[in-house]
């Protein structure tokens, strides 16, 4: 869960949470249209 990785992490940027956050979602979005290609 990305909110208990900044809790148990508060010494790392919240960038590098959103950053990741928008990894995963660009990752779902891109198997999502891949699935109807």
């Amino acid at each position: 869960d990305t909110l208990a990785y900044a809790l148990y992490n508060p010494h790392k940027p919240l960038v590098t949470t959103y950053a990741m956050e928008h990894t995963f979602l660009w990752s779902q979005y891109t198997l999502w249209i891949f699935r109807f290609a």
